[in-house]
This record gives C-alpha cells, structure tokens and sequence, in this order.
C-alpha cells in the first residue's frame, strides 16, 4: 500500500475520518532534520507493503531552527528543551506549511518521530521515537481480528483499482499533491483536476501543448498509465515521458532525450485500457515529466481529465540498522 503525504488539514481530517468501517490508520509525524525519522522511514515504508488492510500516512516538518539565545529569559520556552551550560540551545519545529502544523499541534505532537494510530476517527496509540518492534507491534494489535499482514484486502493500495495488473496499483496517494505543476494550462482547466476523479479537465492554453510535472513523496515503480479524456478529438496523442526529472521547458524538451514516448490512439481511453510503459525504465522513480506533443485531430487545444500511474512503492528490505536501535 502506498503512503498518503498529509499536506492539509482537510486531508487529514477526510483520512482519519474514513476509518468508520473500523480501518486503522497510522500517521508518522517526521522531519527531515531527524536522524531516528530517517532511520525508521524505510521501515514504515516496509509496513505499508506487508499490512494492506492498514492506511499508512507521514505529516512532514521541515528544517529545524535552531536559535541561539545567550539569556534563558530571552524568550518563552514553551514546550521547548534546555540544556545547562553557559549557552541555551532551544529547537523549534517549524512544519512545511501552516495547515500541517495546525494537525500536529492538534494531535499533540511534541517530538519526532511520533507514530499515532487512528481507528472509527479516534486516536487509540501512540508511540514516540523510533522504536520499529513497537511500531509493528501497535499495528498488529490494533489492526482487527479479521485482518492479516499481506491479505487480499480489497481496500486500498496495490490491492485496489490495480487496473488488471497483479501486484500494482493506483500511485495516487504517491504524489506530493502540492508541487505538481503543468506548463501552458489554462487557470480553470488546470493540473490539479487530472487528480480527480471527476468530470473537471486540464486544458493547454495558448496552443495544443503543454508540460506536466509530478513529483513522488517516495521512490515508486511504474508499470503503466491510464489516460481519461472527455473529448477524444482533443485528447493527447503523442505524449513524450522523462523519467526523474523535475522540471522542463519547451525549450529543452526538443534537446534532452525523453525515457519513452507514447503514441496514444482513441482505444487508449477506453474504460478498461491501460498504457503500459517500458517497466525496466521506470523501476526507481521520485518524480515524471510528461510533454503532450499534440492530439488526436489537431483541435487548438488539447484536454486530459484524468491521469492515473499504476505501480507500486519500492519496498524497503535493509532492516539492520533498524533493529539495533530498537531500545534506543
């Protein structure tokens, strides 16, 4: 199962909100500045993989502060650590945006890592530091009688919405929804709806092409996409990939060697197709560019409804520098 990155407090409270059917979900409250959150990540990212019944998601801090302050009344320390010596050292957390430091703040968060286990929208563990048995441990105990780690639940993950392809799934909840980006897009029609699953549509602007990117909250293999469009004439037709990079401007796009290019025909938008890309290409990916050339009968512009990755998250398999620390 993939891992949601929390990016606002609407997404958070739609997330544990979902658990009325008595699903667990464990949220990892991290920062990137933390030496124990990047030792467990690879582990919590194994979990993911084994425990399909479970909705795993991280709530992300970004780089801590660290103030020096020469006078221990400089400030209110709050919640804040001391040590004694001449100088005092305080750490504030500063989250990657307001939205999320107001879920943290809520949940009463006031270490990292902090592990808190949700079930019917109510909170019932928590764990904090990095102590990987009892992160398992928590799971297993509160995942439900009835579930396994590794079954055939159909809810979520690569379990779910697999699209034909054993094994993968809908890579949604893979991307950092707040860093996609699409050259030449129309205001209304823009980026964000190709990550719906409405009737809304992206839609170029000044001409037929346009440039998307995506980036991944974690490293993924994609196996293919799935393209919807409204409108078969204005659908995309040859759509050129780049594989991990992040940015690209139409300038470069007729220099820099693509990863694949697809030829899309209108049976590609059928309900139940699939494009399936060169697997071997995309096995280590942490964010796409895709360059829609043109489309299908040459219209002024060209729209895409929805764009699906199927795949699955890299699962993490190094757990020896984990168990050590265990007891730490």
């Amino acid at each position: 199962m993939s891992i949601k990155e929390i990016q606002t407090s609407d997404e958070f409270q739609q997330l544990i909100g979902q658990t009325s059917n008595e699903k667990l979900v464990v949220v990892d409250f991290y920062a990137t500045w933390c030496g124990p959150c990047r030792m467990v990540a690879p582990f919590f990212a194994q979990l993911a993989n084994k425990y399909k019944n479970v909705q795993f998601a991280k709530a992300s801090c970004k780089v801590a502060i660290i103030i020096y302050i020469e006078e221990a009344n400089f400030i209110s320390l709050g919640g804040c650590g001391s040590f004694k010596g001449m100088y005092l050292y305080c750490i504030l957390y500063k989250t990657s945006n307001k939205v999320v430091q107001e879920v943290s703040g809520a949940c009463g968060v006031t270490a990292m890592p902090t592990f808190q286990f949700f079930k019917s929208g109510q909170k019932v563990a928590e764990l904090k530091g990095a102590s990987a048995g009892q992160i398992e441990q928590l799971v297993k105990k509160h995942q439900g009688d009835g579930d396994s780690a590794g079954g055939s639940s159909s809810s979520g993950g690569a379990s779910k919405n697999n699209y034909g392809i054993p094994g993968h799934g809908d890579l949604t909840d893979c991307i950092t929804g707040n860093q996609i980006d699409a050259l030449n897009q129309q205001e209304e029609h823009n980026i964000k709806n190709v990550f719906k699953s409405d009737d809304t549509f992206l839609e170029s602007d000044v001409d037929e092409q346009f440039i998307i990117s995506v980036p991944f909250n974690q490293p993924v293999k994609i196996h293919s996409i799935k393209f919807k469009a409204k409108n078969i004439a204005q659908a995309p037709k040859t759509v050129k990939i780049y594989a991990n990079r992040q940015t690209l401007g139409f300038d470069d796009a007729d220099s820099i060697k693509e990863t694949q290019t697809l030829e899309l025909e209108p049976k590609d938008f059928e309900d139940d197709a699939v494009v399936n890309l060169r697997f071997v290409k995309f096995q280590n990916i942490t964010s796409l560019v895709l360059f829609v050339v043109d489309n299908q009968e040459d219209e002024e512009t060209t729209q895409l409804q929805q764009l699906i990755f199927i795949g699955s998250p890299i699962e993490a398999t190094n757990m020896s520098n984990l168990t050590k620390n265990d007891d730490e």
